[in-house]
């Protein structure tokens, strides 16, 4: 079975899906591309603010997304704040390639698949007394800051961007894809992408993926999917584009 000639529906932004878009030139695949969820600036930047004005009291920064990283190390950067000597930890190629694009080419990447694994790692080492600073978006998980702090370690979480749905007639086209049965691939690269699309479709989401591979960027969204109902076949190895991307080729090959 070939990808050659399938539809596959992108739900995340083009700009952070490059190697899912290439899907078209390397094996012939048609690609659409549908945001269906919309990354804004937090409605106050005073929290993350403060946290910049006291960064050097932290023991490091956890950026678990490339958006976190975008976000937090933007907002630092049009302050003028120096991230010279500050132990950035991101997950993933994404966050860190996020990071060097604002300036921080020291962020530390670790091939994690999840915010979980992320803690994991911290607690081999006693976290007792540390501190760490959690720049994130609204509806991040709660997982990496509980355990670190039933470990002992003092955790701020700062948001720094929120997920929103967009506009309802910007993901008609996702709607009207999926109605007609035309998705061969229908690809989730978080749970909001996931439930808007739900909000959007209600119970004729599952419906209309029953003829569909659903991919997935990882095991958070997997959860996630299959919550709503969804029976994810393809999950990518780490939190990234290209992975999802390397995912979906080998599934078809």
């Amino acid at each position: 079975m070939s990808l050659a000639g399938k539809t596959v529906l992108v739900t995340r932004r083009r700009e952070q899906s490059a190697e899912l878009v290439d899907l078209r030139e390397r094996v012939g695949a048609a690609v659409i591309v549908v945001p269906v969820i919309e990354i804004l600036p937090p409605e106050s930047w005073t929290a993350c603010d403060r946290a910049l004005d006291g960064l050097r009291s932290y023991d490091a920064v956890l950026l678990t997304s490339s958006n976190a990283a975008r976000f937090f190390l933007g907002r630092g950067v049009e302050r003028g704040i120096s991230f010279d000597g500050i132990n950035v930890v991101a997950i993933g190629e994404a966050s860190r390639s996020a990071a060097a694009a604002q300036g921080v080419s020291s962020a530390t990447e670790h091939a994690f698949s999840s915010a979980r694994d992320l803690a994991r790692h911290l607690l081999v080492t006693p976290v007792n007394g540390r501190r760490y600073l959690f720049p994130c978006g609204d509806l991040a998980r709660g997982e990496l800051p509980e355990a670190l702090r039933q470990a002992g370690a003092h955790v701020d979480r700062v948001v720094v961007y929120r997920t929103v749905a967009p506009p309802p007639g910007a993901v008609e086209p996702a709607r009207d894809l999926l109605t007609r049965g035309e998705a061969d691939v229908v690809v989730f690269a978080s749970p909001s992408a996931v439930r808007n699309l739900l909000d959007l479709m209600g119970d004729g989401l599952a419906v209309a993926l029953r003829s569909a591979v659903v991919a997935v960027i990882g095991p958070t969204t997997e959860t996630a999917a299959r919550e709503c109902g969804l029976d994810p076949r393809i999950v990518a190895a780490q939190p990234t584009a290209s992975a999802l991307a390397a995912a979906i080729k080998n599934h078809f090959s």
